[in-house]
């Protein structure tokens, strides 16, 4: 959702802001010229006059190129001080039906609908590697841990998580042999949640907290009575 003391802050240095509003955004048409005083931002323009404006349907290679109906107009934000946008309205058909309207605005009023579904559509291929983080490697727990704890396991996990992408990438047997975890499975091409979880069939049993000193706080050998975790790896 777009805020407004950011979407200022980005107006004033120049900067266009294409962003998902609420649908309950106040938003107002131009003020009509006339006798007595001018309202500050216009006429409000109710959700009931949605249908009146124009729809346009059709496909444009985003969202898995589903179709996509939508309508736009410009007007003027409440929660922005007046300033004048591109409201877009899109609604999407998945499986037979069409999804509930979603508000995009575009602090850009010239730009048109098309370049604004293209611009958001974008933001998303970034969205299931913050859900990654935050659900399945954890990162919604670090709030009690310390900045330094924080980027040390930062840096380990992108690591982590690049290292399964560029296996994801490469056309080689042995990845598609350790990414295979059985006959139910049936993607044409092995993806890094599926090489994620080989690898973690191949090392679970092999133990990293003997290579930690616990005292020092420092990584290296650790003399243990019992095998090498590394062994384990061979």
């Amino acid at each position: 959702m777009v805020h407004a003391r950011l979407v200022l802050w980005a107006v004033a240095r120049g900067i266009t802001v294409v962003g998902q509003a609420r649908l309950d955004t106040a938003l107002f048409l131009r003020p009509r010229r006339g006798r007595g005083r001018p309202a500050r931002y216009g006429m409000r323009f109710d959700r009931d006059k949605l249908t009146l404006l124009p729809v346009v349907e059709k496909r444009l290679g985003v969202y898995h190129n589903v179709p996509i109906r939508f309508r736009s107009f410009r007007f003027r934000a409440r929660f922005l001080g007046g300033l004048e946008v591109r409201a877009v309205w899109i609604s999407l058909r998945v499986k037979g039906r069409w999804t509930k309207n979603r508000l995009l605005l575009s602090t850009a009023p010239t730009m048109t609908p098309e370049a604004i579904i293209r611009l958001y559509a974008d933001r998303w291929t970034i969205e299931p590697m913050f859900n990654s983080l935050k659900h399945a490697e954890g990162a919604k727990e670090l709030w009690r841990r310390s900045k330094e704890a924080f980027h040390r396991w930062l840096h380990l996990v992108q690591a982590g998580m690049a290292l399964t992408v560029m296996l994801s990438l490469r056309d080689d047997p042995d990845v598609v042999r350790l990414a295979h975890a059985g006959p139910w499975r049936r993607e044409v091409h092995p993806t890094p949640g599926m090489i994620k979880d080989g690898l973690i069939r191949r090392f679970w049993i092999c133990r990293v907290d003997g290579l930690f000193a616990r005292k020092r706080r420092k990584s290296g050998r650790i003399p243990a009575a019992g095998p090498s975790p590394t062994a384990f790896a061979a």
